[in-house]
């Protein structure tokens, strides 16, 4: 077994949206630079969206 671990400078920003009591939407952005390996050597940006439904 192998384990990949990644140390990196990075910065995360999220926005929370509740459309109404039981309707969340949450966008996230991540900006990451991987610090000490050979398997990547650029930016990362990442963009994730999720909805939330509490009945």
């Amino acid at each position: 077994m192998e384990f990949i671990v990644w140390i990196y400078l990075g910065y995360n920003y999220g926005l929370n949206w509740y459309v109404s009591g039981e309707l969340k939407v949450m966008l996230n952005y991540v900006i990451a630079q991987p610090k000490d390996t050979d398997e990547y050597d650029g930016l990362l940006q990442i963009v994730q969206g999720r909805v939330l439904f509490a009945f």
